[in-house]
């Protein structure tokens, strides 16, 4: 059967080759694009690149093209494909998926090969205004393969090149789980007062260095203006989780689990169930709190910062 299949494709495939193929092809225009779909699909890699090589060029086709010779085992040759679909194309969509194939191809190899294909691209795009994209991949790449300080080196040579916060954005995330927090605040704070989209992302790692570096009060400050200046925050939960530890460590325990109850109404059922350990955590140190003292005694549920003269 399978043998069988074989003729068939290769039959079909001659006959759009040949010079009566227009006679042949139905009147369908997208009939070629579908049938090389098809073969692409069943994993006929060759046949889809002998038969691109006979139609007219189209941007499509080459993305086809170039993602066949990735699977069919010529990864150089897929990225030469594809680089020149970034260059030539003006179709963002497909730009972006031919960008999104040397990726994958890149991380399939060890880091010096993949970051020795992607160099090669640098002196093709040298000229280009998608010159930084590649770098880009190229951090990217590094990121992957988790060497942060490498790819700290592509972003400050964009940098040099355009001052865009978002690379020290990138840069910074990566000064955090390289754990130089002392760097990764340098770059953070000052771009943490722009609005951006990565504002409560930015103020969020802000916590995290001071957190890691034990300086309790600024965590708590920056905690605080998340919790107060972006509700929406993806990381709500985090944020008011953390919140209340904070407030537990000053022994503010009712504060702590107002807090946590607060987070377990936006909470996923894994996060229900950690928090419920840690809301009964609570009660148990506010029972105790309350046969030495008063419970009351540090409640203060405005959450404002405090300054020398008290609380604003």
């Amino acid at each position: 059967m399978k043998a069988i299949l074989i003729s068939m494709i290769f039959f079909i495939s001659s006959i759009l080759c040949s010079q009566e193929a227009d006679l042949l092809l139905p009147e369908n225009p997208n009939y070629e694009n579908e049938l090389l779909n098809f073969y692409f699909e069943n994993g006929e890699y060759e046949l889809v690149i002998s038969i691109t090589d006979t139609l007219e060029y189209s941007d499509d086709l080459m993305l086809l093209k170039g993602k066949s010779y990735h699977l069919s085992g010529n990864p150089q040759k897929a990225v030469d494909i594809l680089s020149d679909i970034i260059l030539v194309s003006t179709n963002e969509i497909i730009r972006l998926d031919a960008s999104k194939e040397i990726k994958k191809i890149a991380k399939e190899f060890s880091p010096l090969q993949s970051i020795e294909i992607l160099s090669e691209l640098l002196l093709k795009f040298e000229f280009s205004e998608y010159y930084p994209q590649i770098l880009l991949l190229i951090a990217k790449v590094y990121e992957d393969f988790q060497l942060y300080e490498e790819a700290n080196d592509v972003y400050y040579m964009l940098i040099n090149q355009e001052q865009n916060e978002l690379y020290k954005y990138k840069i910074g995330v990566n000064f955090i789980l390289l754990k130089e927090f002392r760097q990764a605040l340098n770059l953070l704070l000052p771009i943490s007062e722009i609005e951006s989209e990565e504002q409560n992302e930015i103020l969020y790692l802000i916590y995290i260095a001071y957190f890691s570096m034990n300086d309790l009060p600024n965590a708590k400050d920056t905690l605080l203006r998340l919790y107060h200046d972006f509700p929406e925050c993806e990381k709500r939960v985090e944020v008011v989780s953390s919140l209340a530890d904070i407030f537990k460590g000053e022994n503010k325990y009712l504060i702590s689990w107002f807090l946590l109850n607060e987070a377990m109404k936006q909470s996923s059922e894994i996060q229900q169930y950690h928090l419920n350990n840690r809301i009964d955590e609570i009660r148990v140190l506010i029972s105790t709190d309350s046969l030495s003292g008063d419970p009351f005694e540090h409640l203060e549920l405005k959450f404002e910062k405090e300054n020398e003269e008290g609380i604003e």
